[in-house]
């Protein structure tokens, strides 16, 4: 799951045996999170909501970040890498958008990740 954060794009990666770990444009990230169980658990769940997405997304053969004002979600699947972009601020706002779900699964993965950052 790809989406800004003020000018930066954050990337929220998840995979089915737990791994789970974000990125940022500004040098900013987290890995390892298969070492941690409330992220294993975020991450298993997020799959498991993915799935049900799968199917709205298109086949894609580049990995561009999203537009502004946009969410960008990729799904790995056995048939290649697919994709689909969508607004941001229905999703953020908690408006009507069918990819809430989606997107709320992707921000539990990150709660999990910066919670296991050491307290400064």
């Amino acid at each position: 799951m790809d989406f800004f954060v003020d000018e930066n794009v954050a990337t929220v990666i998840a995979l089915s045996d737990g791994s789970a770990s974000v990125y940022t444009t500004s040098s900013f990230g987290i890995i390892g999170g298969i070492g941690h169980a409330a992220v294993r658990k975020a991450a298993r769940r997020f799959v498991t909501v993915a799935a049900r997405y799968a199917d709205a997304a298109v086949p894609i053969s580049t990995h561009p970040y999203p537009a502004a004002g946009k969410v960008r979600f990729y799904f790995l699947t056995y048939d290649g890498l697919r994709s689909v972009e969508t607004d941001a601020e229905p999703i953020v706002e908690g408006d009507s958008s069918p990819f809430i779900p989606l997107y709320g699964a992707g921000q539990d993965v990150l709660t999990e990740l910066l919670r296991t950052r050491p307290k400064e």
